[in-house]
């Protein structure tokens, strides 16, 4: 199919979604960590493996064209160096389906969760598992390649390194900055390598999806604060697409928050997540990543809440926002909403709604919601 000119997109990830991903260190960690603190498990999730053709049917029925998704590792090679041909199968079917309701396709190879072999052997601190990753994902190109428009090697990096790796609220649940400031040159390694083995095989489009944060300073802000904001900003923004940046053939925005270094100016609303909802914030976001001189897409942008009514508002800001930047000269070519479905939203679990469409998650049945027609109303 002939990409179209600007995609209108939803986003989702693999295990968030799909349900039944036992062999993944998520599962294990849901199990033995999110089970004690009282949290959810993703269990069946949102039954996305078995209803993908009801889900895009109607992402497109309401007027979209694109579809962000995951492929995951851990279905893919649930054992080390054992290929699961069903579940090949599986995604095969699924990007045909796209094709035949005419969505381009943007593909993640790795959003967070890693098969349980690999994450017992060190995760991606481990050269033989960075090894494994790139046989998987030459596997993924040599299978996938002719249904996939846009490739994603990597999901939020900084995002991956400082929940797991920092924090520890993820897996591997490791709070230490020696062991972070490892994983963000192995994560540099792991897209590079991976960028050349999709170009090697004749892809087009490949990037990574980057967590950006708008970093603000209000009127009273001094020089402290200013020079904090800019710091945090190379850090956060900046340093991993600088590391590596040779290898890219877009810029991707994953955009939620926007934060204010010093005193604020005044207070705003929050969403469910505690981020502040403030105006124009994405299109800051947009116009700090045209520096980098490649094309742009926005790959996850959206709002927690139960009340869809601020979900349309919050939508059509956004849209005023991609009219702004694209007035502005900036070659932004994508949204993607996040996200089409409420889903396991990580440690938070299934209380954060996301989605364009709700989930009965005791029928599995999809209720669209006002806000995926409004949005469908509003693209293009």
């Amino acid at each position: 199919m002939n990409r179209p000119a600007f995609l209108w997109g939803a986003s989702i990830s693999a295990h968030q979604t799909e349900g039944d991903n036992r062999f993944s260190d998520w599962w294990d960690f849901e199990m033995k960590t999110l089970k004690e603190r009282g949290g959810d498990v993703s269990g069946s999730a949102v039954d996305h493996r078995s209803r993908y053709k009801e889900d895009i049917d109607l992402l497109a029925d309401a007027g979209l064209n694109a579809f962000r998704l995951s492929i995951e590792w851990a279905k893919i090679e649930p054992q080390e160096g054992r290929i699961d041909e069903s579940a090949i199968k599986h995604y095969k079917d699924l990007l045909k389906h796209l094709r035949k309701r005419n969505i381009a396709s943007c593909v993640t190879l790795w959003h967070f969760s890693l098969p349980k072999w690999a994450a017992d052997k060190g995760g991606m601190l481990n050269h033989d598992v960075r090894r494994r990753f790139c046989s998987y994902v030459d596997l993924c190109a040599k299978r996938f390649d002719g249904d996939v428009d846009i490739w994603t090697t990597i999901n939020e990096p900084m995002v991956y390194l400082m929940e797991g790796y920092r924090w520890g609220k993820w897996p591997p649940g490791i709070r230490s900055r020696r062991k972070a400031f490892r994983v963000f040159f192995a994560l540099r390694s792991v897209h590079r390598d991976s960028y050349r083995i999709l170009k090697r095989n004749g892809t087009k489009m490949v990037g990574i999806a980057k967590s950006v944060i708008v970093f603000e300073c209000g009127k009273k802000a001094n020089l402290i604060h200013r020079s904090t904001r800019w710091l945090k900003d190379a850090f956060w923004n900046k340093s991993f697409f600088l590391f590596a940046k040779r290898f890219h053939d877009y810029i991707g925005i994953n955009f939620y928050i926007t934060e204010t270094v010093g005193p604020k100016d005044r207070e705003y609303e929050k969403d469910d997540m505690g981020w502040e909802i403030r105006p124009h914030g994405l299109e800051i976001a947009i116009l700090g990543a045209r520096k980098f001189r490649k094309p742009i897409y926005v790959l996850e942008n959206g709002i927690a809440t139960g009340d869809d009514k601020k979900r349309i508002t919050y939508i059509e800001s956004r849209k005023i926002d991609i009219r702004r930047s694209l007035k502005a000269g900036v070659d932004l070519r994508g949204y993607f909403h996040w996200s089409l479905l409420d889903n396991f939203e990580w440690a938070e679990g299934f209380g954060k709604k996301f989605g364009l469409i709700a989930i009965d998650r005791k029928t599995m049945e999809r209720r669209p919601k006002p806000s995926l027609k409004a949005y469908g109303e509003q693209a293009g």
